[in-house]
């Protein structure tokens, strides 16, 4: 039995001695590893002898890995170690899973070392559309011919689904599966109209959807100017559309009969042939508001637009900022200018449906630092029948924060003869990946004097996405009091309401919500719970 024991021992200690002859460890071990790239394998290597050791590495890899490393003799001492690094290039269309490496010290002193370790390749999602050919020019009555290169650069299959153009077909034969590295050409065919009057461009497009990830649809245009087989003589005036209008209303209320007559020009087009100078107007009169049950009252406006000019006379809303003065119809005029930087403008005006202000100022300058950060600062004068003029002063801001948060804030300050407020609004919206946050708060001290008084206003909303049709949804309001609104306007009374569901789309247009809440109102009859 001894004799046995012996024996083994002398069998085993040569492989057990040649295990131990290197220690060797993969540093920084990622726990995915992403196809297409180029990574950097590093091994440290002990030599556990008490001999120097010269070995050659080499780095076994699996089909299609790529490694530029030239293998170069080193030679350890007795317990030193040393970094190795290999660079590898993963191909890009291999799948995602588990891979074998193994490192290979080949020693002239000892038996060759061989240390296996496993790679996980992660899934990629990556599909790429691009247009091929279309025709430059087309006769009107043919049919414009589009092709499409879709090409699958990830790691995984992709389920698609395709969208085109109204009037025009997918020829037969595309996949709706495509595998990883395979590319598919796609023909969208676009009839036209042979009646067709002038040369028009004609946008074929087309939308890939991947049914399997959750990522935006992929589009591609291709553009073609379809030429009439018989030209029309163009219309070489720019005409201005302008339309003149009629109403008779009548009305029997209480046993009494009343009527009257309402006439209306409106007038929306532009002035130049580049699209780009627009005016706008309307006249509408005399005010037959007491007629309707939705009263048509008197208006007369005018707009003039361009890409960074704004100017109006006559009636509309006007508004300076949220917590000065949000909405307030009147008659009166504004102009605000904008370029890439910086933005100015102001406005004067006369309520109509609020009695006891009589006249507003307003001015305001902005700086934009970058395309999502901006701060404007402004300044609203408030005068009065019966009471001191009002001075308010508003600063706003607005930004982003990492790509995901976008946050906007406004502090306002209010100023009479014989008392001063402030209030203050912040709200912020969230989003990130399913996940859509938005919650605002507002609050006006008591003797603020802009669109809120003595106020406080808090809501939050809650969208999260489980799946592409189903999405949990969930909701919290306290609703602002003291509004100082125009009476054409009806403010609820003070309440407090939670809600929380879900929300299913079963179709692309139709959608089927279940949610549960309560809701605390605080009225003239008192509290009251639903």
């Amino acid at each position: 039995m001894k004799n046995n024991k012996l024996l083994y021992c002398f069998l085993f200690l040569p492989l057990f001695l040649v295990a131990q002859n290197f220690e060797i460890n993969l540093v920084q071990q990622k726990e995915q590893y992403l196809p297409g790239n180029a990574h950097s394998l590093v091994f440290k290597v002990q030599n556990n002898q008490q001999i120097t050791a010269t070995f050659i590495p080499e780095i076994r890899l699996p089909h299609q890995w790529k490694s530029t490393t030239t293998p170069v003799q080193t030679s350890l001492q007795a317990g030193q170690s040393t970094i190795l690094i290999f660079p590898v290039h993963i191909p890009a269309a291999i799948l995602s899973k588990d891979y074998e490496i193994i490192l290979a010290l080949l020693s002239e002193q000892s038996a060759t070392t061989e240390v296996r370790f496993n790679l996980h390749v992660a899934e990629v999602h990556k599909v790429v559309l691009t247009p091929h050919q279309s025709p430059d020019f087309i006769k009107a009555g043919d049919s414009i011919v589009s092709t499409f290169i879709l090409r699958n650069q990830g790691n995984s299959v992709a389920r698609l689904r395709y969208e085109i153009n109204q009037e025009s077909l997918i020829r037969s034969g595309i996949p709706d599966v495509l595998q990883p590295g395979e590319m598919q050409e796609v023909e969208v065919v676009t009839p036209t109209n042979a009646n067709l009057p002038k040369s028009t461009g004609k946008a074929v497009r087309l939308t890939v959807e991947q049914l399997n990830v959750d990522t935006n649809p992929l589009k591609a245009y291709a553009r073609t100017t379809v030429i009439p087989i018989e030209a029309q003589q163009e219309d070489v005036y720019h005409r201005y559309p302008v339309r003149v209008s009629g109403m008779y209303i009548g009305r029997n209320r209480n046993g009494g009969y009343a009527d009257g007559f309402q006439g209306e020009i409106y007038g929306k087009g532009t002035l130049d042939a580049e699209r780009k100078k627009h005016i706008e107007f309307r006249a509408i009169g005399p005010d037959q508001f007491s007629l309707a049950a939705f009263g048509r009252y008197e208006e007369y406006f005018a707009t003039y637009t361009t890409d960074r000019l704004y100017a109006h006379l006559g009636d509309k809303v006007y508004s300076a900022s949220y917590l000065t003065e949000f909405a307030r119809y009147g008659r009166g005029a504004e102009i605000n200018y904008e370029n890439d930087k910086f933005a100015v403008g102001g406005y004067y005006q006369k309520p109509r449906f609020i009695e006891d202000m009589t006249k507003q100022f307003h001015g305001y300058v902005a700086y934009k630092f970058k395309e999502k950060t901006r701060l404007a600062s402004g300044y609203l004068l408030k005068t009065y029948q019966d009471q001191p003029d009002v001075n308010l002063m508003f600063l706003t801001a607005d930004t982003n924060l990492f790509g995901v948060v976008d946050l906007h804030g406004e502090y306002a300050i209010s100023d009479s003869q014989f008392q001063n407020g402030q209030a203050f609004r912040i709200q912020a919206t969230a989003n990130i990946q399913n996940l859509l946050l938005n919650a605002s708060y507002l609050e006006a001290s008591p003797y603020f004097q802009g669109f809120f008084t003595n106020t406080n206003f808090i809501t939050a909303n809650m969208r999260y996405r489980i799946h592409p049709k189903v999405n949990l949804i969930a909701n919290y309001r306290k609703d602002a009091r003291n509004i100082n609104q125009d009476t054409l306007f009806m403010a609820a009374p003070y309440s407090e309401r939670y809600l929380a569901g879900v929300n299913y789309k079963y179709t692309k247009l139709g959608t089927i919500t279940a949610s549960v809440g309560k809701q605390k109102k605080n009225g003239p009859h008192g509290n009251q719970e639903v």
